[in-house]
């Protein structure tokens, strides 16, 4: 049996789009994974941007898009939501005591009581 025949027989596509309460159904979250399906963005924006999508991974939807305040570039949900160049900065070091230097045999910690 077909399932997709079925549900489309047992109940319409405009029940499908209505709770039982009566309310109308959000609509699903459209994905934007492309710099490019955000206009808001100029065009220089885009390019410094792309550079981080080439390192990791975007993807917001439309619902966050729509709460940001493209005119403040320190908009919180534009910093959350969106990439920024400086995420390509290097910074910090991982070993921040500088242990590697002072450690005698490799994977040993010392713990000391003070």
């Amino acid at each position: 049996m077909n399932i997709k025949k079925y549900f489309d027989q047992s109940t319409g596509k405009k029940d499908q789009d209505i709770h039982k309460n009566g309310e109308k159904k959000p609509k699903p979250p459209k994905y934007l994974t492309k710099l490019e399906q955000i206009p808001q963005l100029s065009e220089t924006e885009k390019n410094d941007l792309e550079k981080v999508n080439e390192q990791f991974v975007f993807r917001t939807n439309d619902y966050y898009q729509s709460l940001i305040n493209w005119n403040d570039p320190n908009d919180p949900i534009r910093r959350i939501v969106m990439p920024d160049i400086q995420e390509l900065d290097d910074w910090g070091q991982l070993d921040a005591s500088n242990e590697e230097k002072y450690t005698k045999v490799k994977g040993l910690e010392h713990k000391y009581t003070s």
